[in-house]
């Protein structure tokens, strides 16, 4: 009765379980359909001016049957977009979309992520480190692997253009382990590529060259022109830091060349910097200033900033050996600006502030220079602030990290015992379960040659006992074969004696027994007596018949006499008394008298037959 209620329980449980999904389900298809209300009356399909390039995605958003479908078309239709707008609108129709359309974890995450694209375009880096961190938290609390993995590199390269090398490959190595977990060669190599231009940055350019030389081999081999003329401008830069510059020549204009093809503004834009370097090392300032023009002029034109300081600082300093400190100054003030809005404090802004001041003391500007020297000194004292900051950061997160790793090894160690645990328990159970089929099996076979071993034996006793009847019914026909022989020969015999006895009554006989002839007397007399031979053999085929017999009659009867025991074993078989007579070679009277003589021996009592006595034996 207790069983009966505990499971009208667990079975309300379930069913109250399944009513509830249910209902959620029905909430979420509620939640998926389009609301008239909703989103058809909003800013995004009102504000003409934002969406106008729009117009032939928005048929298919407002023919869509729900609002997940309708967010899917709109999507696709923002990233067929966005290379035909100014990073600032995209950012704008980005924030419309997130706010007016349809607000949810993968809306959300979708608009930071492209967003946080825009923003390192325009070299807002924090705003572009806000966004790609957003993004991510909502791809992890969806464990979408490819979105993690794609703002984990966002992240590194606004990181990098800060000149935190060291935390954004932190970054970058965090996307190559999911890459790998996913064997996504594409992924792997392309930051493979990013790991040798943070490698190049941090100085480190003979990790960076191996690192791009095997990525170019694999772009070559997959025939990914966009990867290898990356990797082309990279190994230039590289081996322009190595003093290689024939080498670096023909690597970036390999990678000119390809960009032509590619029509690759923004990577045009970066071999026309690395040419300038190249370049600058030979000191020809003039060909190295009009690479960096190139450079800009493209930068410019696409709004893409992230490297413009850097080019400018270059031209700077190629005016600035030309003697040309007019334009020189211009153009370091510029970078100082272009630092100033971005909030970048690199290396660029430092050596133009440095080159300005060196401007201004040559030309006796005092009051100027003091003030680019102080902004200068707090610059480096705030770098300096930054740069402790950092290294305890550094220090922090190595050790949260080394204190991490020390958990997880913790838990693989105690996932490891609990698997070999496993493990030894199912090898046991395997074992046992082979001892215990092995034994069975074992036990089949041994009961099932137990059988064939008393089939075999039963065969053979049948066979012997088969054996033993065929001789015995063998010996019986020689017994019989010999006593009939026996009988024969004296019929024999007694013929012979009527034939003697005729030839008696003859005269010829009358006078032979008056002169008997002794060799017929003598053959006569072997006829009538029965040799041993003749008794041996009879007791030798009679022994095969009747088994110890002989010996057991003698045991029992040791006084009993040679002509004795020939009575008792002919009456054994069932001989009467005229065979005995013939067989014996004695009357018939003797064979009685023989027979009373015996029973006498014998000590049988009157009621007791001598036949039946001898039957029984």
């Amino acid at each position: 009765m207790k069983l009966r209620k505990s499971l009208n329980k667990v079975l309300s449980i379930i069913l109250l379980l399944y009513l509830f999904s249910c209902q959620n389900d029905n909430n979420n298809q509620t939640n998926g359909i389009i609301n008239e209300g909703e989103w058809r009356s909003s800013d995004l399909l009102i504000n003409s001016d934002n969406f106008s390039f729009f117009k032939d995605n928005l048929k298919g958003v407002r023919k869509a049957s729900n609002i997940i479908e309708a967010d899917s078309i709109l999507r696709s239709a923002i990233l067929e977009h966005e290379n035909e707008i100014s990073s600032e609108k995209f950012i704008e129709i980005l924030k419309i979309y997130q706010k007016d359309f349809y607000n949810s974890p993968e809306s959300s995450a979708f608009a930071n992520e492209e967003m946080a694209v825009a923003f390192l375009r325009l070299s807002k880096l924090d705003s572009a480190l806000h966004c790609s961190q957003i993004a991510n938290l909502e791809y992890r609390k969806k464990n979408d692997k490819g979105g993690i993995s794609r703002t984990e590199l966002i992240t590194a390269a606004a990181l990098s253009f800060k000149g935190d090398f060291a935390s954004a490959m932190t970054h970058q190595m965090i996307a190559l382990e999911i890459y790998t977990q996913q064997k996504d060669s594409v992924g792997i190599y392309s930051v493979l590529a990013e790991l040798s231009i943070n490698n190049f940055n941090d100085k480190r350019y003979e990790t960076a060259a191996k690192l791009s030389e095997k990525v170019l081999q694999y772009a070559e081999s997959q025939k990914d022109t966009f990867l290898a003329a990356d990797m082309l401008n990279t190994l230039g830069a590289v081996y322009h830091q190595l003093k290689r510059d024939d080498k670096a020549k023909v690597s970036i204009l390999k990678s000119i060349e390809l960009r032509q093809k590619l029509k690759d503004d923004f990577g045009l834009s970066q071999a026309y910097g690395g040419m300038s370097m190249v370049n600058m090392s030979e000191q020809k300032w003039e060909e190295a200033a009009d690479w960096c023009k190139r450079s800009i002029a493209i930068s410019e034109e696409i709004e893409d900033y992230r490297n413009l300081t850097t080019i400018y600082y270059n031209l700077g300093t190629c005016l600035f050996e030309m003697k040309d400190f007019e334009k020189a100054e211009v153009i370091f003030k510029k970078v100082i600006s272009l630092s100033d809005s971005n909030g970048i404090k690199d290396v660029a802004l430092i050596q133009s502030l440095e080159r300005i001041s060196g401007i201004m003391k040559a030309q006796d500007r005092i009051r100027e220079q003091n003030e680019y020297l102080s902004k200068l000194l707090n610059i480096k004292e705030e770098l300096f602030s930054e740069d402790k900051i950092r290294i305890v950061e550094e220090l922090n997160a190595k050790y949260m990290i080394s204190e991490k790793q020390r958990k997880l090894d913790m838990i693989a160690l105690e996932k490891s015992q609990l698997e070999e645990k496993r493990l030894i328990m199912a090898i046991a159970l395997v074992l046992v379960i082979f001892l215990s089929v092995t034994l069975t099996y074992s036990m089949f076979q041994r009961s099932k040659n137990r059988k064939k071993l008393f089939d075999a034996e039963q065969t053979l006793k049948q066979e012997l006992v088969n054996k033993i009847q065929r001789e015995l019914e063998f010996n019986k026909e020689q017994l019989n074969d010999f006593t009939h022989h026996l009988v024969e020969k004296n019929k024999i015999i007694h013929d012979l004696e009527n034939k003697l006895i005729n030839k008696v009554k003859s005269e010829e006989y009358q006078q032979k027994l008056q002169n008997p002839d002794e060799e017929d007397v003598s053959s006569l007399l072997q006829l009538r007596i029965l040799t041993e031979d003749d008794w041996s053999k009879f007791k030798i085929y009679f022994d095969k018949v009747f088994p110890g017999m002989i010996i057991s009659l003698r045991q029992t009867y040791p006084d009993i006499t040679g002509s004795e025991e020939r009575l008792f074993l002919l009456m054994k078989l069932k001989s009467d008394s005229r065979e005995m007579s013939e067989i014996l070679g004695i009357s018939m009277e003797s064979v009685r008298k023989n027979k009373y003589r015996l029973k006498k021996k014998l000590n049988l009592n009157e009621n007791t037959t001598l036949e039946d006595y001898i039957h029984s034996f």
